[in-house]
């Protein structure tokens, strides 16, 4: 079943019968290419920061993204180019946790300085990771080289300056 809401929302729906356990992919149609000078990996930051949760639902009030891992789910996102998605397998029962949380952090995420700080390490490690790996490297210039005036010319980790100076105001207003 697919339905789509006045909103934009579209949801597919697909029951298989016997099976006790729910799968939700949450696929937003943001990515790098929305990316501009400064802000570079800014998707890729929050898609790290989305996991600290919401003003509903954090580590603060016992409540946040990981207690799903509590109920037995298993979590992830990935970011590219062109999107970003967040996805969770969870016993059926447990649907409408997910679906409340996931509202939740992208209406209202933690996108503090604290947060920010937290999360740079991480980001970072997984950027000089990138550099690490002749693959990455070379697909890196390939593409650099390929759009040179086109937003696919840098790479969804973004550039090391903005990864590491990035401020909390202009990670919430590329969210919003």
């Amino acid at each position: 079943y697919e339905y789509e809401l006045e909103n934009g929302l579209r949801v597919i729906y697909f029951l298989r019968p016997g099976l006790k356990i729910a799968t939700s992919n949450i696929t937003y149609h943001v990515g790098s290419r929305n990316e501009g000078l400064g802000v570079t990996g800014a998707t890729h930051y929050l898609e790290h920061g989305m996991f600290k949760g919401s003003k509903r639902f954090n580590k603060a009030l016992g409540n946040g993204m990981w207690e799903l891992e509590g109920l037995g789910a298993v979590m992830n996102a990935t970011t590219y180019l062109d999107r970003t998605n967040y996805y969770s397998v969870i016993q059926s029962k447990y649907l409408g946790k997910v679906i409340e949380k996931e509202a939740d952090r992208m209406f209202e995420p933690l996108l503090t300085q604290e947060l920010l700080d937290s999360e740079m390490t991480v980001v970072r490690n997984e950027l000089e990771r990138g550099e690490n790996n002749d693959f990455e490297v070379l697909h890196k210039r390939i593409i650099g080289a390929a759009f040179l005036a086109h937003p696919y010319g840098h790479s969804t980790i973004g550039w090391r300056s903005d990864v590491e100076n990035v401020s909390a105001k202009a990670l919430r207003k590329f969210h919003d």
